[in-house]
């Protein structure tokens, strides 16, 4: 008996620097959300002076940073929206490269902006991947970080075809969890 598994991963380059705010606001609204909410939360982001009113104390909050969505709930809205988006368009595709569980199947797995892939074979997880990459490029104009590729196949696997550019190791990081080949 030989197992055989694939994991991939790869990170969305300068992800919450990078979502076209008014592209995801728009899919928003078509998909059915409040565009006044929606508008607050393009507003708080682009807006360059906010005004405080508390009581009888009124100040502007100026020369603040324009856009800087890294860390505010606002950019896990946006950023959940591009991965939601993602996920229900590319897993009709990732369902043929997926690990198969009877009649389950594992594809894909999506946190804040780190992808993942599982298969039977480790190409297959980098199909995943390449799949999920040229939908993020096609839809919202985002990369894949070409440092963060990494793909993993369980022990004795022929890993002779994958590319270089997937760094190929015995070992691969998934959210600060080191994951060996031998499983160990």
């Amino acid at each position: 008996f030989r197992a055989s598994a694939g994991l991939g991963s790869a990170d969305i380059a300068r992800f919450y620097d990078s979502l076209p705010l008014l592209s995801i606001s728009s899919y928003l609204i078509r998909q059915g959300l409040p565009g006044a909410l929606i508008y607050a939360c393009l507003a708080s982001q682009m807006c360059p002076c906010v005004s405080v009113n508390l009581m009888h104390v009124s100040f502007d909050i100026v020369n603040r940073s324009i856009g800087g969505l890294t860390g505010s709930r606002v950019a896990g809205m946006y950023g959940l929206a591009v991965g939601l988006d993602m996920a229900t368009t590319c897993a009709p595709q990732w369902d043929v490269y997926g690990y198969r569980m009877g009649v389950r199947v594992l594809s894909a797995a999506l946190w804040v902006d780190n992808l993942f892939a599982y298969s039977s074979r480790a190409a297959d997880a980098i199909s995943i991947l390449d799949v999920a990459e040229r939908y993020l490029q096609h839809k919202w104009g985002l990369q894949i970080k070409l440092s963060s590729r990494g793909i993993l196949a369980c022990k004795g696997a022929d890993m002779s075809a994958i590319p270089d550019a997937w760094n190929p190791d015995s070992k691969l990081t998934v959210l600060g969890h080191v994951v060996y080949e031998d499983a160990g």
